[in-house]
């Protein structure tokens, strides 16, 4: 089993707070409402220069031959179109061309992974070693479902499995019936909650089947409930209907009736 060593919640702060912002909202809205007068080369330097602020998480650098390489303005018409740019939407700082926007986002996303960071800490922090994180064996090992069930004797009477409140209402039903049951639920929009697993349970108990039968009859019939009373009940037969041409044969020999009487039939 593969195993994964553990890793020191410093070491997933540090990680975290590494990240740098690789992906921003952009908000079309307002972007065309501050940019609607730019022409296409404008607005492709603008573009490149959020670009370049959010993945250095930093001013521009105002050092114009260093910001034409990295942006590949090569034309003096691209060369201008970054000048137009800069000059009505960042502000010149000692530490570089800084842009309003862009900072709020950049802050937005450090307060976000120093709060992931944080919710690591917290959740981790509870084991005996307070400064490590699970291991991999450890989470698939808490992860995975037991059957520790003993198996009945001759001598035992098989007990109704009753849930506790916050127990597995599937437990000790065969895993197959329970996944076709939850999926017949599904199919019909019905949740499966603790009253409703509760009801099942009841009826079950009335028709004198087992919790699992009763699920295993539900997906054998289409029901997404149960009721003792549909299988403890004999079914009602329902009366045949008659052919087209049996139907055809009544109705005439009623309107033969209506016409020449009853003196008139052919005997």
């Amino acid at each position: 089993m593969l195993q994964l060593q553990p890793l020191k919640t410093s070491e997933v702060r540090q990680r975290m707070e590494g990240w740098k912002v690789n992906y921003y909202s952009h908000h079309i809205g307002d972007y065309l409402t501050d940019t609607a007068h730019l022409s296409i080369l404008e607005d492709g330097a603008y573009r490149r220069l959020m670009d370049r602020y959010y993945t250095t998480e930093s001013a521009i650098n105002s050092d114009e031959s260093a910001l034409f390489r990295v942006l590949r303005a090569r034309s003096e018409e691209e060369k201008e179109a970054v000048r137009v740019v800069l000059s009505e939407f960042f502000t010149m700082t000692p530490a570089g061309w800084a842009h309003k926007r862009c900072d709020a986002e950049i802050a937005a996303f450090k307060e976000k992974s120093s709060k992931s960071a944080d919710a690591a800490n917290k959740r981790w922090g509870k084991s005996s070693n307070a400064d490590a994180m699970p291991t991999h064996t450890e989470r698939t090992a808490d992860a995975m479902p037991t059957n520790n069930q003993e198996p009945i004797t001759n001598n035992q009477e098989p007990s109704k499995s009753k849930a506790t409140p916050d127990g597995d209402p599937f437990d000790g039903i065969d895993p197959q019936v329970v996944s076709d049951f939850k999926a017949l639920r599904t199919k019909q929009r019905a949740a499966i909650t603790k009253t409703a697993m509760d009801g099942i349970r009841r009826e079950a108990d009335k028709a004198g089947v087992s919790l699992g039968d009763a699920l295993t009859i539900c997906c054998e019939r289409g029901w997404r409930g149960f009721k003792a009373d549909w299988i403890t009940q004999p079914a009602r037969a329902s009366p045949q209907k008659a052919s087209i041409y049996e139907q055809g044969q009544a109705n005439a020999a009623i309107a033969k009736k209506m016409i020449f009487g009853e003196a008139n039939e052919t005997v």
